[in-house]
């Protein structure tokens, strides 16, 4: 890319919209999809020379406060509810 154009680092709307079902569903869902939207075309505006030469995905895990304790005592030994006590 020569450096005087812009730099464009853009996801298909399709791509964000299934990534986003598959985290949210219902209102919580459309809330996202718009604040991706409105993100995108804010950062259009505010980000013109930045490359994102060097980024890369790095899959990550998820969890939820309660998972992350269940698997904090699964990996401390308990076999059993009783056995965190």
């Amino acid at each position: 890319m020569p450096a005087s154009s812009p730099a464009r680092w853009e996801y298909p709307p399709d791509t964000v919209d299934r990534v986003l079902a598959l985290e949210f569903k219902g209102d919580f869902l459309e809330k996202n999809r718009k604040a991706a939207r409105l993100g995108a075309g804010w950062a259009e505006g505010a980000f013109r020379d930045v490359s994102p030469a060097g980024a890369a995905f790095h899959p990550r895990m998820i969890l939820s406060g309660n998972e992350a304790l269940a698997l904090g005592a699964v990996a401390g030994g308990a076999s059993s509810p009783s056995d965190t006590r």
